[in-house]
């Protein structure tokens, strides 16, 4: 694939999973009793602004979405919900 034809929005994707991959382990703070919770969660973060960046991408085809998260889908519905109801603690 041509450099300069590629969109800033696919380029920004892909740096921000390189950083995904490198920037938590800069990150300063190992307190006990999780040494690795703020790293793995900068980095979920850090993935889901990439997963933001690929959706708003423009795209020729369709992606498919696999049968097999129907129904996570559906339980991510289900939570929501009893969030929104005020029924998880």
């Amino acid at each position: 694939m041509d450099g300069s034809r590629t969109p800033f929005l696919l380029r920004l994707c892909l740096t921000l999973c390189g950083l995904m991959a490198t920037l938590p382990f800069l990150f300063p703070y190992h307190y006990f009793p999780f040494l690795t919770f703020y790293n793995e969660w900068f980095a979920f973060v850090i993935g889901l602004a990439a997963l933001g960046v690929m959706g708003l991408a423009p795209s020729r085809h369709a992606v498919p979405v696999p049968a097999m998260c129907l129904g996570l889908f559906a339980f991510t519905a289900v939570l929501a919900l009893q969030v929104a109801l005020g029924q998880v603690a």
